[in-house]
């Protein structure tokens, strides 16, 4: 029976080993534009992963041309799909952000919290090897 929980245990942690391997792939600067006010607002996206695996960041993005700081919280990683919580001064919502094969760019959508109607969009890009492509 201890065999049998030393296995166990053994597997959570490279089950968390891998959470952290997939949250690092993710892990890096963005630059890219978000939708604000309707109109597409140049945007620095930053994600980091902590060593429990977690993946966390902040933003900032061009508000009448005053740079407006935010953060990312409770992100989840599903395959090549990212979802976090969003903050700033003006409120907060949900971002996901869905990432090309390599981790090298993400198409996303963002919305406030409390609201319905259409998503807005939130895209970024890093520097970074894409298999079969020049260096961005």
């Amino acid at each position: 029976m201890l065999v049998f929980g030393l296995g166990l245990a053994g597997a959570a942690q490279a089950a968390d080993g891998r959470a952290a391997a997939d949250a690092a792939r993710f892990a890096g600067t963005y630059q890219g534009q978000l939708q604000s006010d309707g109109a597409p607002a140049p945007a620095e996206t930053i994600l980091e992963a902590g060593a429990d695996g977690a993946l966390h960041g902040r933003n900032s993005f061009l508000d009448n041309g005053a740079d407006m700081p935010g953060t990312l919280s409770q992100c989840s990683v599903t395959a090549l799909d990212v979802r976090c919580r969003w903050q700033d001064r003006y409120g907060e919502g949900s971002l996901t952000m869905h990432f090309d094969a390599a981790a090298c760019g993400f198409r996303g959508e963002w919305t406030a919290a409390g609201r319905t109607g259409p998503r807005m969009f939130w895209n970024g890009n890093r520097h970074c090897e894409r298999p079969g492509k020049p260096t961005t």
